[in-house]
């Protein structure tokens, strides 16, 4: 009698109805952002929009001064809420969420206490105060978002959000510079703060080309632009810094050709008349003028107001006046002015070597750990890590003929941002954790926890591209 094969039926195990469950809803998820990812990338799609609210309050106040920052809102300009109401923001979620905060608090602690007992255990200036809390602002911003748990996709989102910030930008450049569209430059500086903004993503766009995206050498070029077409003569210096001193790992033929590029291209604009007569007092110079004991450099009243804060630190060089002491002595000297356009000779005369010393390190330590983290990681992260590093370096440049230290609503706030980000998510990927929901602020809309990752099943790989993977590529 001929033996009957087995029944597959028979042997073949029942599959739950929750996990089934699950898995459809699974692959739902996917297939609605598998297309979104695809979309070009100045498109802020749905996949996009899934970002922390915080987040969002944060990338909106970094802007919104771009454009509307000299209003007056309640006897405040626009420019001054948007660093307090993220400030404000922050605290509410880190005193809510302490147990999930993993921003290195302790490495930014010396700084803290510098500031902190420069201010309130001394006489201090006018103002002190609201300088030392607007000073610390970035470091609240990075507790707060580094208590959100922040997954692989979120990272990724992350991460073409600041590429989709390029598009952004350039719209901006276009209807805020005056004449441009006519094609008449500017003669005179413009934009100062928002082209000191600017310097970050020119420090993201050259860390993502480091790591291997052509296209974003492009990107970085046309970031280039913005301080040639505001006539802003720190910042471009400080963008030539960024490209050539990226932490990133950019190969040294790379770095030489690139810094090569970035030096003509920089030398080539300070022989154009427009930077001739921004650049020397006479409308002519070379390159060998560039020397702050020269007279023929128009330094817009910087050399004046060095004069007196480095005569008035050397009375006080190991701890200097305290915090704002330096406004006080260009009030009393000058009437009106109050920022020396040079934040490392403002901690000088405020803090002394000791503070100053003290914030040089705590920035040098960050950059070393987020350069080591990004060496160990992958994909977005990877990113993410060589960005927020190579952040610090315009940070530092531009501090000799800037302040970018009280600029945090343009500057320093979405960088620590990132960084924020970067130890949350370190922490995930190292802990294996696979959270339910990556914002305490989200909320949920149907099946699907907007801002979360689900886990996926064994077997099931996810479709949808990462950023980073063609960097890696």
């Amino acid at each position: 009698m001929a033996r009957m094969p087995p029944n597959p039926n028979a042997t073949r195990p029942l599959i739950h109805t929750r996990q089934l469950t699950h898995t459809r809803q699974l692959t739902q998820t996917r297939v609605m952002t598998q297309g979104l990812d695809r979309l070009p990338e100045h498109l802020l799609g749905q996949n996009l929009l899934r970002l922390p609210h915080f987040v969002w309050l944060i990338l909106a106040c970094t802007f919104v001064p771009w454009v509307i920052g000299g209003w007056q809102v309640l006897g405040w300009n626009v420019s001054g809420w948007t660093w307090v109401i993220p400030l404000v923001a922050s605290i509410g979620v880190a005193a809510t969420h302490t147990g999930r905060v993993r921003f290195p608090w302790l490495l930014w602690m010396p700084w803290i206490a510098v500031l902190v007992a420069n201010t309130f255990f001394r006489l201090g200036a006018p103002n002190a105060v609201q300088t030392c809390v607007q000073t610390m602002s970035p470091l609240f911003i990075g507790v707060a978002v580094s208590a959100i748990r922040w997954t692989p996709d979120q990272v990724d989102r992350l991460v073409r959000a600041l590429d989709a910030a390029f598009w952004l930008i350039l719209v901006l450049a276009v209807l805020l510079i005056p004449g441009l569209l006519s094609g008449r430059l500017l003669e005179h500086s413009y934009m100062a703060p928002q082209v000191i903004g600017s310097l970050l993503f020119v420090a993201i766009y050259a860390a993502r080309y480091a790591c291997g995206s052509r296209r974003h050498l492009f990107r970085t070029g046309a970031m280039f632009l913005l301080p040639i077409l505001c006539l802003t003569r720190g910042p471009l210096a400080a963008a030539v810094g960024a490209i050539v001193l990226t932490p990133a790992p950019l190969g040294l033929r790379k770095r030489l050709l690139v810094g090569t590029a970035a030096v003509l291209a920089a030398t080539a604009v300070l022989a154009t008349p427009r930077m001739q007569r921004m650049m020397f007092t006479s409308g002519e110079g070379t390159l060998s003028d560039l020397r702050v004991d020269n007279e023929n450099i128009h330094t817009s009243g910087r050399s004046a107001m060095w004069e007196v804060l480095w005569t008035g630190f050397q009375d006080r060089p190991w701890t200097g006046h305290g915090v704002n002491a330096s406004r006080t002595a260009l009030i009393e000297k000058f009437k009106v002015i109050f920022l020396p356009h040079n934040d490392w000779l403002k901690l000088l005369y405020d803090v002394g070597i000791v503070g100053t010393a003290c914030f040089a390190a705590c920035i040098l330590i960050q950059l070393v750990i987020l350069v080591r983290m990004g060496a160990r990681s992958r994909g977005g992260l990877r990113l993410l890590c060589y960005a927020a590093a190579g952040g610090f370096v315009p940070f530092a440049l531009i501090m000799i003929t800037d302040n970018v230290l009280l600029y945090t609503q343009f500057y320093g706030n979405l960088h620590f941002l990132m960084i924020g980000a970067v130890y949350s998510a370190w922490n995930m990927q190292r802990s294996g954790q696979s959270m339910q929901h990556a914002d305490p602020l989200q909320f949920r809309t149907g099946p699907i926890v907007l801002g979360a990752r689900r886990p996926e099943t064994p077997g099931m790989r996810s479709r949808t591209p990462s950023p980073g993977a063609a960097e890696e590529k």
